[in-house]
């Protein structure tokens, strides 16, 4: 709450243990939230994030991921290897976070992709 609003680095350890250990959920995605409004994130765990058995929670580690992508492009490979997640939301972020990169990405050759998103049917879930 207060402390997070006031940028108080005292609840990192706190949101890292949330992050890492708690077996609901919600409360994992939050802290990883929390986690990002306090520069608390880390490669190690945005990678066991992107690894998580809920969709929703690989969905955001993907989003959250997006800063790292340029210090820690090993986020990328991982991200890539979400293309096939059985959950069409997911394979919607790996797009357009891979897309994001790519185009931020000054050595990649233009219309060449080095990642297999190019080569993954998106299918949307129905409206």
């Amino acid at each position: 709450g207060r402390r997070v609003h006031r940028g108080d680095r005292k609840a990192v350890p706190r949101m890292l243990k949330m992050a890492n250990d708690c077996p609901q959920a919600e409360s994992r995605l939050q802290a990883l939230c929390t986690l990002e409004g306090l520069q608390g994130l880390n490669a190690a765990l945005l990678t066991k994030a992107l690894h998580d058995s809920n969709p929703g929670v690989r969905r955001n580690a993907i989003r959250l991921c997006e800063p790292f992508l340029k210090t820690a492009p090993e986020l990328g490979e991982e991200i890539a290897a979400l293309a096939d997640d059985c959950d069409p939301q997911v394979r919607l972020q790996v797009a357009c976070t891979l897309g994001e990169w790519a185009i931020r990405k000054p050595e990649m050759p233009s219309g060449e992709s080095h990642s297999p998103i190019s080569r993954s049917p998106i299918s949307l879930p129905p409206p």
